[in-house]
């Protein structure tokens, strides 16, 4: 009886989980803490069992958690808080592996049916921004509207980064693009366009990071996964080409973004201020010479952040004007910089093992988050925000776990 009444919860709990993302984060701590909890104690109750290599594996793959717990006793005393609150943050890594992993044992229920629930949270949280910031603008409340303000804007009403919105984005694009939308109750047309909105709004945020990684996606997809004649993707590439090429003459900030990227490339950390690109060259530079130096036993995290304000408030000098503190923006130098290069290795092995097990299941959705991780990580600290330790660690953690027999099939890689 227990075990009927869990099957018709399920469904609702993966509908919670996706539309989470996008609601404020201390609700979206609430709703992981809720569910995570009901889950463990659901599978106490029902006595599920796991074999020693199941909770070998959920432990190894949490284990990059584990790095911060050792750098307890190593952290001077007044900046212990700073490690605390590390721990706190990223306390996903290490749970969620667990927690689907008995998720996968006390049902059946495949997560897939309920993927479009997150691009109906893309879909609405795009459209409501947007709108909100199209008002401000007719009503003369946001004046010079530029790609800084549209991002802070965005920002302020979603709570979500743009560089983070961008990963959400790039999956729920992919999500239209792998699954057939009849499937989820959606005629192709609406398809299409929801397709659409989501492209614009990835394009008026310009996530840099997201776009190459959706390109790389499309590529595939045009090669692999689109039923359709030779002729009609050629056609397609040219449309969706000229679309982006005409879509920055029409919205001013896109092409304000693009213009940094051609600013960089002629007059490199010429304005650092005004050119996140040049910024983060310089921050990337900045890690670089901390590497050097550091490369075998690294510096741990708080200890890194100071190192980098400090390098970073001396470059001030030589711009003429405060830089302000960042991290390092590179999650694979964050690792390496944070843990020495048996933290980096362990890292990379990590991403390794769930290369190979997205592949061995020919789970193309599972792949293609990696690729947006991947790639994201060379330009964000994804594991220090809560968005993106929450992104990485519910979609990896599941999708590891919950292995589909049908998605094997629709979604084969060639």
């Amino acid at each position: 009886m227990m075990k009927i009444y869990i099957e018709r919860i399920i469904p609702w709990v993966f509908r919670i989980l996706l539309i989470s993302f996008f609601l404020p984060p201390k609700v979206q701590t609430l709703v992981f803490i809720l569910i995570s909890a009901s889950i463990i104690i659901t599978s106490i109750i029902l006595k599920i069992k796991c074999t020693r290599f199941e909770i070998f594996t959920a432990f190894i793959l949490g284990s990059i958690y584990l790095f911060y717990l050792f750098y307890i006793p190593l952290t001077p005393p007044d900046s212990k808080h700073l490690v605390y609150s590390f721990l706190e943050r990223e306390i996903s890594l290490f749970l969620f592996p667990f927690v689907f992993l008995c998720l996968s044992k006390i049902s059946n229920s495949s997560y897939q049916p309920y993927l479009i629930w997150f691009v109906y949270g893309n879909l609405v949280s795009s459209v409501i921004a947007n709108l909100s910031i199209l008002t401000n603008v007719i009503l003369g409340s946001m004046k010079n509207l530029n790609h800084i303000t549209y991002r802070l804007a965005f920002e302020n009403i979603t709570h979500i980064h743009p560089t983070y919105f961008g990963m959400y984005l790039c999956l729920g694009i992919a999500i239209l693009w792998l699954y057939n939308f009849e499937q989820y109750g959606i005629s192709k047309w609406i398809s299409l366009f929801f397709q659409a909105i989501l492209v614009i709004s990835l394009m008026m945020l310009m996530p840099k990071s997201a776009l190459l990684s959706l390109l790389l996606i499309f590529i595939y997809c045009m090669i692999y996964i689109f039923k359709i004649s030779i002729k009609l993707k050629i056609i397609l590439s040219i449309s969706l080409l000229g679309f982006a090429i005409l879509l920055p003459l029409f919205i001013p900030f896109i092409a304000q973004r693009l213009n940094e990227v051609v600013s960089f490339i002629y007059h490199p950390n010429s304005n650092l201020i005004n050119n996140s690109v040049d910024m983060r060259n310089l921050i990337f530079q900045t890690d670089l010479v901390l590497l050097k130096e550091h490369w075998l036993f690294g510096l741990g995290p708080v200890e890194l952040q100071k190192h980098l304000d400090a390098l970073l408030f001396l470059s001030s000098f030589f711009a003429g004007h405060a830089l302000g503190t960042f991290n390092t923006h590179n999650e694979y130098l964050n690792q390496w910089l944070s843990f020495g290069l048996g933290g980096f290795i362990f890292f990379i092995s990590i991403l390794f093992i769930h290369f190979r097990k997205a592949i061995l299941n020919q789970n193309l959705i599972y792949l293609f988050l990696l690729i947006i991780l991947s790639i994201t990580f060379l330009t964000e600290n994804v594991l220090s925000r809560q968005q993106g330790v929450l992104f990485y660690s519910l979609f990896t953690s599941l999708f590891f776990f919950q292995n589909n027999i049908s998605l094997k099939k629709k979604n084969s890689i060639v």
